[in-house]
């Protein structure tokens, strides 16, 4: 317990004993069992909702990848088109630039 090492505990009072049990709560060294499982259980769910947001980040940045793409190549098109019109009405020469 690194604490209590040294301290003869057979040859103390009841009291003296008290007091160290009462001073190891007020210290937080020593925590009741039920407290001890309540701080566990409540771990495991940070643990379940942080691997679930991570999960959930994954699929978000591959879908805002996939958008990204679907949007650039939507860009492309309407670029093109807008090329081919102004071709098309003699805005511009279709000649490759230099």
């Amino acid at each position: 317990m690194g604490v209590l090492d040294g301290v003869p505990l057979v040859g103390l009072s009841a009291p003296a004993l008290l007091s160290i049990v009462v001073i190891l709560l007020l210290t937080g060294r020593l925590v009741p069992r039920t407290t001890l499982l309540d701080k566990a259980k409540e771990s495991d769910r940070w643990r379940e909702a942080y691997e679930k947001e991570r999960e959930a980040r994954g699929a978000s940045d591959s879908q805002t990848r996939e958008l990204l793409e679907v949007s650039k190549t939507t860009h492309h098109i309407v670029q093109a088109l807008f090329h081919n019109t102004r071709v098309a009405r003699g805005d511009i020469d279709d000649l490759p630039k230099a």
